[in-house]
């Protein structure tokens, strides 16, 4: 249940994580460091960049962090 949850949040805040990194002026320095990055790396990358943590929150949500990438 908690997957499906996940999911569902994850898909409902994926507009707003894409809205966000568009909004970002460092984006073209978070998508280098990206491809920079070793695939077990790129989450630390997208929750440093802020993309995936929702206004009123201090921390990224993980699945969206994991779709994000």
């Amino acid at each position: 249940m908690t997957d499906k949850i996940s999911a569902a949040t994850a898909a409902a805040l994926f507009p707003y994580c894409i809205d966000k990194s568009l909004g970002d002026p460092d984006r073209y320095q978070v998508l280098l460091d990206l491809r920079a990055a070793k695939v077990d790396e790129r989450e630390s990358v997208i929750e440093q960049s802020g993309w995936a943590t929702p206004l009123a929150s201090d921390e990224p949500i993980a699945s969206l962090v994991k779709c994000a990438w």
